[in-house]
């Protein structure tokens, strides 16, 4: 008999009112949030550049960048470092939330993705809906 299969695990941050995961096996580190350095005629996802361990990283607000409809507060509580892209091409970025909550692990199946966006699927924990994202989907030609 085949093990069974034990799932995945995510971060769940909190955006604003809405809850993601992110795969743990992406996730480099969870800090306080970055101090940045805008970047004058970038894109609103882009908050600006930061530095952490004498690197520049890039920090991008995480609701704006899944299309969320909501982004966090003016004052970020925590910026995820992980690894976005496809696994041949990934660029490490700071993604900034109002806070990171808790690890959950869910099975996925084979299913559509939710809308044209990087969320995957949605779980509940609780009461509450957790959009899952999938952060190969950036920088992907193919979408």
């Amino acid at each position: 008999m085949p093990p069974a299969n034990p799932g995945r695990s995510y971060l769940i941050v909190r955006v604003g009112a809405v809850l993601c995961g992110l795969p743990v096996d992406r996730i480099g580190k969870v800090v306080r949030a970055l101090p940045v350095h805008a970047v004058p005629g970038s894109a609103a996802v882009l908050l600006g550049l930061s530095q952490l361990g004498g690197e520049p990283i890039g920090v991008l607000d995480l609701g704006r960048l899944l299309e969320l409809g909501v982004t966090g507060t003016a004052e970020h509580g925590v910026t995820i470092v992980t690894r976005i892209g496809p696994p041949e091409r990934t660029e490490t970025v700071g993604l900034a939330a109002d806070e990171a909550l808790q690890i959950a692990c869910f099975q996925l199946e084979e299913e559509a993705r939710v809308g044209q966006s990087a969320v995957c699927a949605e779980r509940a924990i609780g009461n509450r809906v957790v959009k899952l994202v999938d952060l190969t989907w950036f920088g992907n030609d193919a979408r």
